[in-house]
């Protein structure tokens, strides 16, 4: 018994960055930030897969007071290291 199976074959010339993400929170409540963010490439084409994100440690002093917190990531994106950013506003 034959069955045929389709693939499809992306090929990825070379990613540009991460997507950044923002959100808002509560005083005194720290974000949770997402495990993984979609790449994008030079032509600003946002790519259908997400890639794991390790961010930086965030002082707890920091979410204590309204205001705007910025927290830094780093991925791991075919072979190469890219940078990310997360901001979240922290409100009454």
């Amino acid at each position: 018994m034959e069955k045929e199976v389709f693939v499809n074959i992306n090929i990825i010339d070379k990613v540009a960055a991460l997507l950044n993400y923002s959100t808002t929170t509560p005083i005194g409540v720290k974000a949770i930030l997402p495990e993984s963010r979609p790449a994008v490439l030079e032509n600003g084409e946002i790519l259908k897969v997400d890639f794991p994100v390790i961010w930086e440690d965030i002082d707890e002093n920091s979410y204590s007071n309204a205001g705007i917190i910025k927290v830094s990531g780093k991925a791991e994106v075919l072979g190469e290291k890219n940078k990310c950013r997360s901001q979240y506003k922290s409100t009454k």
